[in-house]
């Protein structure tokens, strides 16, 4: 997750479950990869540790499968 805060109560409550149940938060760059089942999956935002815009620090994500391929 970047290093931004967020004030919704929606946010809020994740952070809390996060910390309530130990889980680690790890921040996903650019390129990182991993499997999901048979699917790729790659990492394409965000790109920059900086906006003036919460939303612009949204995942996207690219998923093949196969010949397919599609953006999150």
């Amino acid at each position: 997750m970047p290093k931004v805060t967020h004030t919704s109560k929606i946010f809020e409550n994740t952070m809390e479950s996060i910390k309530a149940k130990g889980m680690k938060i790890s921040t996903p760059h650019p390129g990182d990869s991993f499997k999901l089942g048979n699917a790729d999956c790659t990492i394409l935002a965000p790109n920059s540790s900086s906006y003036d815009n919460l939303n612009n620090y949204s995942i996207v994500l690219r998923i093949k499968f196969g010949n397919n391929s599609f953006i999150f």
